[in-house]
């Protein structure tokens, strides 16, 4: 009888153990790689989350450093890059809208967005107006920016 409970718990506890690490497994494969799966399946790094940022216009064309000296009181100052050159933003939050929370972002935070929403961006009569940044996040810290509003 001994004997026959040391193989059931050795079973029990084997089975637990696959059942356990196995969706693990699953989800860092290709859905291809996935015989019979019938949702796709994304790697872990290449996760998008769909973000909100908040804050107005510092400068165009200028560094995070020499903003920082010019106003050493200033918080939450961002340098952001885009293809076409950088700007400093204050940002004052950033909401996920999928989890509903506020988040961070990375400083220095680039984006990439088409060549009418970086227009409005950088356009000078856009510093110092609040602007609202929305996008998807992706695992490589850029912003796709999808969606622009600037108060003007």
């Amino acid at each position: 009888m001994v004997q026959l409970w040391t193989k059931f718990r050795v079973g029990i506890l084997g089975a637990l153990v696959l059942g356990v690490s196995t969706p693990g497994v699953w989800a860092e494969q290709e859905v291809n790689a996935i015989l019979g799966a019938s949702i796709a399946v994304k790697p872990a790094d290449q996760f998008e989350r769909e973000i909100l940022v908040k804050g107005r216009i510092i400068c165009l064309a200028c560094r995070l450093e020499d903003v920082r000296k010019q106003q050493p009181q200033a918080q939450s100052l961002y340098q952001v890059t885009h293809p076409h050159g950088r700007i400093v933003m204050q940002i004052d939050a950033v909401d996920d809208l999928r989890q509903g929370h506020r988040d961070t972002v990375s400083n220095p935070l680039h984006i990439r967005a088409t060549d009418d929403v970086l227009s409005l961006l950088t356009d000078e009569q856009s510093v110092q107006k609040e602007v609202r940044l929305t996008g998807r996040l992706g695992s490589d810290h850029v912003l796709e920016v999808t969606g622009i509003l600037i108060q003007l």
